[in-house]
């Protein structure tokens, strides 16, 4: 088990992980974020600090020690589960890493809700291993073509409203001094998710 440095600190409140692939980029970039952002730093009385990927190539090695880091230096992750994310290797392996840490706090009894998902596409074929996650099913409103006067629009901020406070109640219960615990077994849950080695080139 790998150990952060202690002189470190999170950096994020968030990291939010995503497929790239398709329609997807425009929902949260149009759609999504903007309302989550809002609502969350409101939520927690300050601008949130968010890490998102946008990066379209990937290197291999280089990009997993980069997302690995990024992921210890953020206290949760807000993931969109479709049959996309879980078709790329790399967001499977960022799911892994935090769903690694959320077992390192349990084994502390801190709080283990870590990996707050939302539901944007399918849910019926996701891995077994994920049943037990609270789920927040938004399939209804995931369109990257939603009218912006829309009442489904506007739905959507309310479920949004809802989320954003139960990812500030999970920020909160993340001790500080949490950064310097050792984060688990990556691999274990890389196995369970049905990837080798991580060498996808392509966008997550």
């Amino acid at each position: 088990m790998a150990t952060p440095r202690e002189s470190e600190s999170y950096h994020y409140d968030v990291f939010l992980s995503y497929s790239r692939k398709g329609q997807w980029p425009s929902f949260v970039a149009n759609i999504f974020l903007p309302a989550f952002d809002h609502l969350l730093s409101e939520e927690l009385g300050q601008q949130i600090k968010l890490f998102q990927d946008t990066h379209e190539i990937r290197t291999g090695e280089y990009v997993q020690e980069r997302l690995k880091r990024e992921l210890v230096r953020s206290k949760v992750m807000v993931a969109l589960w479709s049959k996309l994310y879980f078709s790329s290797d790399w967001c499977k392996i960022e799911a892994s890493f935090m769903l690694s840490r959320a077992e390192s706090f349990r084994e502390k009894q801190v709080t283990d809700r870590l990996v707050l998902p939302l539901v944007i596409h399918d849910g019926a074929d996701f891995p077994p291993l994920l049943n037990e996650i609270q789920q927040q099913d938004i399939r209804k409103y995931a369109n990257p073509y939603l009218a912006k006067d829309s009442l489904r629009k506007e739905e959507l901020y309310e479920v949004l409203r809802s989320f954003a406070e139960d990812v500030a109640d999970a920020i909160r219960a993340v001790p500080d001094e949490s950064f310097a615990w050792p984060y688990g077994d990556p691999d274990r849950y890389l196995a369970q998710l049905g990837v080798g080695r991580p060498d996808q080139r392509t966008v997550p």
